[in-house]
């Protein structure tokens, strides 16, 4: 059986692999965000040639002493579709309020834009044991 996906988003994909990254899948346009302070980390995203591909640089979160991310989004669409895609890989050990307050105004902004919203990645953060996160979120998801 052959499966063949429109968007693949990958996380920790390291600053030191990029090249491979950008050959591998032909068809596909890669999107990147890597870290300038370390290898590791880092968030990617492979849609198929077949879409219009718009970067929303104005969505970016910005990695600082406290909260260390990276994170790519793309407006994606073809004919009468369009799906806003985010990618976000969040280093663990940093702070997670301090990323609750980072994100809060990129998902008002994604939720004011009522277009259709796809965010993957890994967040680090274990939602069970954590109440306060995981309130917001839902409050957000039930507006």
């Amino acid at each position: 059986m052959s499966l063949c996906f429109d968007v693949i988003i990958l996380s920790e994909i390291w600053s030191n692999n990029i090249e491979f990254y950008y050959n591998i899948l032909p068809g596909y346009t890669f999107y990147y965000d890597v870290p300038s302070y370390t290898n590791v980390g880092g968030v990617g995203i492979y849609v198929k040639d077949k879409f219009t591909v718009k970067e929303l640089h104005d969505y970016k979160i910005y990695s600082n002493d406290k909260v260390k991310v990276e994170n790519i989004w793309l407006e994606v669409s073809q004919s009468d579709s369009k799906y806003i895609i985010g990618g976000i890989y969040r280093h663990p050990n940093s702070s997670i309020l301090d990323f609750y307050s980072a994100i809060d105004p990129v998902l008002c902004k994604i939720s004011s834009q009522n277009s259709s919203c796809f965010i993957a990645g890994d967040i680090n953060i274990d939602l069970i044991k954590c109440r306060t996160i995981t309130k917001h979120l839902i409050m957000f998801i039930t507006c």
